[in-house]
């Protein structure tokens, strides 16, 4: 392959770099929304045909976090993450029914998982020294009420988030609204993007729908969109449908004040040696390519942002 050209190399190595640039890319958008955070929580746990099962909760259930996940190692800790429930690796995933199928192994998923126990990625949390080795992401900055940023949040109320409860029902422009003020309250007057689940936008589109009124009588029209966009007392207020934000969550933040800091966005090439990207193997003929990446979310005004909790997207 390296012996017919550059064009062969190309055509041989674009999907492998392609698609690890692709994997990074998926877990870190993970972490600037949920990192420092569970990824779901346990609604409960069954053994079934010889295989072990987990449903997710509807309201912490987020397609994009477990779209392709299978084999991706997990663990289950209980919801004070003090105890490790399992160690596992996932071998199906059940959209329809927010569930994670786990092949038969020697820890019963049924006799140690109970609901209410939350997953994570595994080693993303050390118990021993309880602390977490993820960045911190947008729901906990949106939700901040103790130490940030070396800041304590219980004694500076602009250090802390906002969490708005919808109260069991769907997401409305009401809801939006009222969430935001206590944020404006605390100097929130820019605009905000408001990030929801896929179920939440579509509730959202259809209330848009109906709030449109046609002074005319056209021969078609175009309805349907990307995003919603309204204006409230901050300003404006975009409305974007994420696949990886939980169905039952939708989080509103100042979007020019959220930054990606670090010191290396995903590279190929070898920290230190710019002009490095492939690396001989110690004990075989052959090279190999590792991918980096070192950064975070920084956004330093939680009390500008609001967790919208709550949402029940089956309500009538």
């Amino acid at each position: 392959m390296v012996a017919g050209g550059k064009e062969s190399f190309i055509s041989g190595t674009q999907y492998k770099f392609r698609t690890m640039i692709e994997s990074m890319i998926y877990r870190l958008e993970i972490q600037m929304l949920y990192g420092s955070q569970s990824l779901g929580t346990v609604a409960s746990a069954s053994d079934t045909d010889g295989d072990e099962h987990i449903v997710i909760s509807a309201a912490t259930w987020a397609p994009g976090i477990w779209s392709g996940a299978e084999n991706a190692s997990i663990e289950i800790r209980s919801a004070n993450l003090a105890d490790l429930r399992l160690t596992a690796s996932i071998s199906k995933i059940v959209s329809v029914d927010k569930k994670l199928v786990f092949a038969n192994g020697t820890d019963p998923v049924a006799a140690n998982v109970v609901a209410g126990d939350v997953v994570i990625f595994t080693g993303a949390y050390s118990s021993s020294t309880s602390t977490w080795h993820e960045m911190i992401g947008l729901r906990t900055i949106a939700s901040n009420s103790g130490t940030l940023y070396g800041v304590d949040g219980s004694k500076y109320s602009l250090w802390q988030g906002n969490v708005f409860a919808v109260g069991g029902t769907q997401l409305s422009l009401k809801k939006i609204y009222d969430g935001i003020v206590p944020a404006v309250g605390k100097g929130l007057m820019e605009d905000v993007c408001v990030l929801v689940s896929p179920a939440t936008f579509s509730s959202l589109a259809n209330d848009e729908a109906g709030l449109r009124r046609y002074n005319t009588a056209p021969k078609s029209a175009d309805n349907g969109a990307e995003a919603i966009q309204y204006y409230g007392a901050n300003g404006k207020i975009d409305i974007k449908v994420h696949p990886m934000v939980k169905e039952g969550e939708a989080i509103a933040y100042p979007k020019k004040r959220a930054e990606r800091i670090g010191a290396s966005d995903v590279t190929f090439k070898t920290p230190g040696r710019s002009d490095e990207m492939f690396l001989q193997l110690p004990d075989q003929t052959g090279y190999e390519c590792r991918a980096y990446s070192e950064q975070s979310l920084f956004l330093p005004c939680p009390a500008k942002c609001v967790l919208y909790t709550g949402i029940d997207n089956t309500a009538a």
